[in-house]
């Protein structure tokens, strides 16, 4: 269980100030009740289960076979995510659901890892940013192995999470969102695009499954896309 409290990050989206990019500023979340998150990634034989029962749409034929209890379910999309939370709401009684970013982030606990700040010497210059942006993405480049690793393998959060940070991302149910900052204006929201949560945020539109298949994507692509559903303490 999540104990309510604060929380303090950098959220997700495009933040512009007139037409230049911008870091977005921190602001300051207040979860006012707890929430239950599942401790690990729902598993391969989890999902197939929803697919036996007809609820959920089976994956790629890449992934067709991958029915492994201890291994975390990859190459869904956010509908299918969505769609085994309600086969799961409907089973139990108890209502689950994808978590926003915010709730992820918190959950996260000492896994989650705030977003690099871009201060260009030259705020005028857009190159600038680029070059650093660039330069971030370079950083997070890896060659190591992308196979899925069975639950545990990444570790435990301070809040009791497995994998919370591994190579496998988690679909949240947060649309990518474009704000302009001095403007008294609501952001605008793209829903078709989701935010997905791990080592670091990535956008990823909620029909692909496979991002390394080429995803509608911000920065590089995660690996692999899996998700872990929440429900509040009191359901």
């Amino acid at each position: 269980m999540i104990k309510r409290g604060n929380f303090t990050y950098r959220p997700a989206g495009e933040y512009l100030r007139g037409n230049d990019p911008v870091d977005p500023p921190a602001v300051v979340v207040h979860f006012p009740s707890d929430f239950l998150i599942m401790k690990r990634q729902v598993s391969q034989a989890e999902y197939a289960q929803c697919v036996g029962n007809g609820a959920c749409k089976a994956l790629d034929r890449a992934q067709r076979g991958a029915v492994s209890p201890d291994l975390p379910v990859v190459g869904v999309s956010w509908a299918d995510a969505t769609a085994y939370a309600a086969w799961l709401s409907a089973r139990t009684g108890h209502h689950y659901r994808l978590p926003s970013y915010a709730q992820w982030a918190f959950a996260a606990g000492s896994a989650y890892k705030e977003e690099d700040v871009i201060e260009p010497s030259d705020p005028s210059n857009p190159a600038q940013r680029w070059l650093a942006e660039y330069a971030i993405e370079a950083r997070r480049k890896t060659t190591g192995d992308v196979r899925p690793k069975v639950f545990g393998s990444y570790g435990v959060s301070s809040t009791g999470l497995l994998d919370i940070a591994g190579n496998v991302w988690d679909w949240t149910d947060t649309c990518s969102t474009r704000q302009i900052i001095d403007e008294d204006a609501a952001p605008e929201q793209n829903c078709g695009v989701r935010v997905v949560a791990g080592r670091h945020r990535g956008y990823i539109a909620d029909f692909i499954r496979d991002p390394r298949g080429g995803a509608c994507s911000v920065g590089i692509p995660p690996s692999n896309l899996g998700f872990r559903l929440i429900r509040d303490a009191a359901n």
